[in-house]
C-alpha cells in the first residue's frame, strides 16, 4: 500500500531482465560496429586493390578469411615434401674417419587436380645465377652460368632446333625438381610488416618512394621493350586495373587469311623474322582472368609475381615475399602467386635480387605459354630482337 500511495510500482522480475538484456546486446552492437569500423579504415588505408574500396569490397574481402591460408611464409612450402635420405659419406674428415650424414631432399607434392594444372615448366626454377663481382671471379664450375644481365634460357629446356617430340621428352625428363635454381641471398633483416588482409595485400613498413616505385615499374617496361615481340605492359588482371602489368603479348583478333597464316608459322614461331604465336590460354596454373600476366607493382612498392613452385618456394624461403592468403585455394590463385617486398632505400643488392625475380617469372610465363627461345633482360646489348 506505501508503494501504491507513492506512486510507484515494483517492476516484475521478468521486465528487469529484458532491460538487461536489450542494454547487453545494444552494447554489443555499438562495440560491433565500432570495430568494424576500425577493421575497415585500416583496410581502406591501404589503398586500390583487387577488390572495390567500398564496403561491398571490404566485406568481400572479410568473407575471402573463410578460405584464406594462414601458412603464407611457411618453409617448406605446403607443396613441397622433405625426404630425408641417408646416405653415407666415404669422404673422410680431419681425422680420418667415415662421417656418415643425412642429406635432406625436396621434392613436389601436388593433388591430383593440381597434376592436372601445373605444367612441367611450372615445376622447374628459373632464377639465373647472379653476375660474379670482380673481386670474386666465379669458380670453373659456375664460370658457364649466364647473369641476369645477359640472355638467358633455363640450361634444362631444350633447343629451339630440336623437334617437338624431343622438346616433350627432354622437358619431361629435365624439367622437374631443383637440379637448375641458382639460390637467392638471404634477406638480412626481418620481414616487412603486412596486414592480413586478403585483399589487397600490401606492406606498411619498409615502403619505398614515388621514386623507387617508377623505377620499379621502368623495370617492367623494360622486359617488354627488351622483348617487343613477346611482351607488353597492360592494366592487371589480378590487382587494379589502375596497375600497369607485364603480361605475354597476346595474338590480336586478325581476319581469317591471318589467323591460318599464323597456323602454318607456328611450329617456327621461333626463327628471326617471324612472328611469335603464343597462347596464353596454355598457362593453365594462372587464373583464367588473367592467364599472362607475369608481374605488377603497387603504390607502396611491393608486388606481385607468378612464379614456378620451384621460385616461389625460394622466394619465400630467402625472405623476400610471401604468398597470397589465397595461393593455394582451389584455382583462385596458384601456388606460385608471390608478393615481392620493396627495395630497401640504398640497397642496390635488393635491386640485383628484385630484377631476378622478375626475370623467373617472365621466363616461366613465357615457357609455359609455348615460347621455346630466350627471354632478353634489359641492358644486354640484345633489346628488340
Amino acid at each position: 500500500m506505501e508503494n501504491l500511495r507513492g506512486g510507484t510500482l515494483p517492476l516484475p522480475k521478468s521486465n528487469h531482465v529484458v532491460l538487461y538484456t536489450t542494454t547487453a546486446a545494444a552494447a554489443a552492437v555499438i562495440a560491433l560496429v565500432a570495430y568494424g569500423h576500425h577493421c575497415y579504415s585500416e583496410w581502406y588505408a591501404l589503398g586500390e586493390g583487387g577488390v572495390p574500396r567500398t564496403v561491398r569490397g571490404w566485406l568481400r574481402n572479410v568473407a575471402a578469411h573463410l578460405v584464406a591460408r594462414r601458412d603464407i611464409r611457411a618453409v617448406p612450402a605446403p607443396y613441397e615434401r622433405i625426404n630425408k635420405n641417408k646416405n653415407k659419406n666415404k669422404n673422410k674428415n680431419k681425422k680420418g674417419t667415415e662421417a656418415g650424414h643425412e642429406e635432406p631432399t625436396t621434392t613436389i607434392a601436388l593433388s591430383a587436380r593440381e597434376e592436372e594444372i601445373y605444367d612441367v615448366h611450372s615445376r622447374a626454377s628459373f632464377l639465373s645465377s647472379p653476375s660474379p663481382s670482380p673481386s670474386h671471379p666465379s669458380s670453373s664450375s659456375s664460370a658457364s652460368l649466364p647473369s641476369p644481365s645477359s640472355s638467358w634460357a633455363p640450361v634444362s629446356l631444350p633447343s629451339q632446333d630440336q623437334d617437338q617430340d624431343q622438346d616433350q621428352d627432354q622437358d619431361q625428363e629435365q624439367d622437374q625438381g631443383h637440379a637448375s635454381l641458382q639460390p637467392l641471398p638471404q634477406r638480412d633483416t626481418p620481414r616487412p610488416t603486412v596486414p592480413t588482409t586478403v585483399f589487397p595485400q600490401r606492406q606498411t613498413t619498409e615502403t619505398a618512394s614515388e621514386a623507387t616505385v617508377a623505377r620499379q615499374v621502368a623495370y617492367l617496361r623494360a622486359v617488354a621493350a627488351a622483348n617487343p615481340r613477346l611482351f607488353a605492359m597492360q592494366a592487371s588482371g589480378l590487382e587494379s586495373p589502375k596497375f600497369k602489368a607485364l603480361w605475354i603479348r597476346a595474338e590480336d583478333e586478325d581476319e581469317d587469311e591471318e589467323k591460318e597464316e599464323k597456323k602454318k608459322k607456328k611450329n617456327n614461331n621461333n626463327k628471326d623474322g617471324g612472328r611469335l604465336v603464343l597462347d596464353p590460354k596454355a598457362v593453365k596454373w594462372l587464373p583464367k582472368a588473367a592467364r599472362g600476366e607475369i608481374a605488377h607493382v603497387h603504390l607502396e612498392g611491393s608486388g606481385h609475381a607468378c612464379l614456378s613452385l620451384v621460385d616461389a618456394a625460394e622466394v619465400v624461403r630467402r625472405g623476400w615475399g610471401e604468398r597470397h592468403m589465397l595461393a593455394g585455394v582451389d584455382d583462385i590463385l596458384p601456388w606460385g602467386y608471390v608478393l615481392l617486398y620493396a627495395p630497401r632505400a640504398g640497397r642496390e643488392d635488393d635491386w640485383a635480387v628484385w630484377e631476378r625475380i622478375v626475370l623467373a617469372a617472365a621466363r616461366v610465363v613465357a615457357r609455359s605459354a609455348g615460347f621455346r627461345g630466350v627471354v632478353v633482360a634489359p641492358g644486354s646489348g640484345s633489346e628488340g630482337r
